[in-house]
């Protein structure tokens, strides 16, 4: 097992370190190497109705989807210049998410029937070569969206082992949309970013595995799925283009930079666990920790390990304390290469700066189960912990089960202590029989609205469940502190602290 192990992380550090030998992929290593404009979409539609103003479309980025409204005059024409970075996905909001790709200097010329969106909608650019390649995006749309949808069910079995015989739906989607790109070019001719569509069709499929070594790998021996990547040897040996950095195709495929945030956090935490001391309790701060050292060591390519680096940092704000985070940023902004990966770290950064140990908690106004409005000065005097959660939420719900256990360890403490739950997803009745059902012991408030609710947005909940624990004076003692199972960990944690009590 340890010699197995230990081939995983070689391969791994090797894929990472390293552009393959051979290989055509060259390794950006700064800012200079985006290309930055705008693309334009406009177009006519018809049947507009009459209270209808704007249609929406949303466009990839490195580090956020963006989403723009279209706006559209009431004869049903439209325009906009929209801002991009190299070659992304476009995803047009007509009836559902009708995804094609763009770059500085396109042009996407729209037209479709308000009553019937998707079955009228055509998209053309300003090339005959460019409106093959947009033809094709259409076609790949309306005869495989459903069978790419069906293959979440795949991922949500991610964790589990898979034979070939299993995996011949994801193979069969694999081989039916190829042999689909290689028959339009065929019949109508070439396009020019044939490599692109074949390469994101590999990476859709290996996606829904990028969190099992197992099924990548029978996917790509046992199935038969391969990419224009893969590097062959003598003897038949060959690396699997999945294990080698693409920065070439980092820079134009969506797909493939979801694959490569998932796969290669995923692969490294399992390597990498297995030499740790699992009997010691890990809070999310020292994943992070770990994760940075692990991509700032084995990546060798500027571009992808600062995109990677930029994009952990930013998920562990809401979920760890400030001061934990900053040393990592400040030793970021010292080895960073890409600034603007590193200006929109900076930015989230800045939303939680307010948040950092002492700084005053905003207050709130929140409805209780009965219908009052509930403040945060009303628990002046108190430590308050509160904890955002939803309905819908498993690992909010999973807590839970750990409450009565952290009454009874702060028993004697509770007259000082307000435990506060704020569910963010729902109101009213649903909300109401949640609480009830889980047996929730302390003042229930409705956050429904979540990004719309001003209370819950002026705590920077992104994601749930959310921790933060204020003291007596209404000041953040630890903003993404520990979940209720940490808190009944062995040794003193912040509530301990907090309330002056030895373990």
């Amino acid at each position: 097992m340890k010699k197995r192990v230990w081939s995983i992380v070689a391969v791994l550090c090797c894929s990472l370190g390293a552009r393959a030998q051979g290989g055509s992929e060259s390794l950006p290593k700064a800012d200079t190497a985006f290309n930055r404009g705008y693309f334009v979409v406009r177009g006519t539609s018809v049947n507009k109705p009459e209270k209808t103003e704007t249609w929406q479309l949303a466009v990839t980025d490195y580090i956020h989807n963006r989403t723009y409204d279209v706006p559209v005059a009431a004869n049903g024409a439209f325009e906009r210049k929209i801002p991009v970075t190299d070659i992304q996905d476009a995803y047009l909001y007509l009836g559902d998410a009708v995804t094609v790709f763009t770059c500085p200097g396109d042009t996407l010329s729209v037209f479709f029937d308000w009553n019937e969106p998707l079955e009228t909608l055509r998209v053309e650019g300003t090339t005959p070569e460019r409106n093959r390649e947009l033809a094709l995006c259409l076609e790949l749309y309306r005869k495989y969206r459903k069978r790419g949808l069906a293959l979440s069910d795949f991922r949500a079995r991610e964790n589990v082992s898979m034979t070939a015989s299993e995996l011949e739906p994801v193979k069969s989607y694999y081989e039916d949309r190829t042999k689909a790109i290689r028959d339009f070019v065929a019949e109508h001719g070439p396009v020019p970013r044939e490599r692109k569509f074949l390469e994101d069709t590999y990476y859709e499929v290996l996606y829904q595995g990028a969190a099992n070594t197992q099924w990548l790998d029978t996917l790509v021996y046992g199935c038969g799925v391969t990419s224009s990547g893969d590097l062959h040897g003598s003897g038949g040996r060959y690396l699997p283009a999945y294990r080698v950095l693409r920065p070439e195709l980092f820079r134009e495929s969506a797909i493939y930079r979801q694959f490569l945030e998932f796969f290669y956090v995923y692969s490294t935490t399992e390597c990498l666990n297995r030499f740790l001391d699992v009997t010691r309790q890990e809070d999310f701060s020292d994943r992070m920790i770990r994760q940075f050292r692990c991509t700032w060591g084995m990546i060798a390519a500027p571009l992808l390990r600062d995109w990677m680096i930029a994009r952990d940092l930013m998920k562990g704000y809401p979920y760890t304390p400030f001061d934990r985070m900053e040393p990592l940023y400040r030793e970021f902004e010292r080895i960073c290469e890409t600034p603007a990966f590193f200006s929109e770290l900076s930015g989230v950064r800045e939303q939680y700066v307010r948040f950092r140990p002492g700084s005053s908690a905003p207050d709130f106004e929140f409805p209780d189960t009965a219908g009052n409005t509930v403040r945060l000065s009303d628990f002046r005097g108190k430590l308050v912990y509160l904890d955002f959660w939803g309905t819908f939420c498993g690992p909010c719900i999973a807590q839970f089960s750990h409450l009565p256990a952290l009454h009874g360890k702060y028993k004697d403490y509770e007259k000082e202590i307000a435990y506060v739950y704020v569910c963010v997803d729902t109101g009213g009745k649903r909300w109401k029989d949640a609480v009830e059902r889980h047996g929730l012991q302390g003042v229930n408030l409705s956050g429904e609205g979540w990004e719309n609710n001003p209370w819950v947005k002026a705590y920077g909940v992104e994601g749930i469940p959310q921790y933060v624990l204020i003291d007596r004076e209404g000041k953040i003692i630890e903003y993404g502190c520990a979940m209720p199972s940490q808190l009944l960990g062995a040794g003193e944690n912040v509530l301990d602290r907090a309330l002056g009590r030895q373990p």
